[in-house]
């Protein structure tokens, strides 16, 4: 056919393309993250401490409530 002037003469070889650049960013290795796994792992220990001495709490108390319902507690 003719040539159309809207399309190049000569193709590029097949490695300069987009799919070997996007190929080739994929397989590079990606820049160091800042991770924040421990952060959260902190986060969710003090959380759950939190609720455990809540929680402990609850329970001496209603305990001791019981206690003094019955007339075991004196003081």
């Amino acid at each position: 056919g003719a040539h159309r002037p809207d399309r190049p003469a000569v193709a590029p070889a097949a490695t300069t393309g987009p799919v070997p650049r996007r190929v080739a960013a994929l397989l590079a290795v990606p820049a160091p993250r800042r991770r924040a796994t421990p952060w959260v792992a902190v986060l969710l220990a003090v959380c759950a401490t939190t609720s455990v001495c809540a929680s402990a709490t609850g329970a001496i108390s209603f305990h001791h409530k019981i206690e003094v319902a019955q007339g075991e507690v004196t003081h």
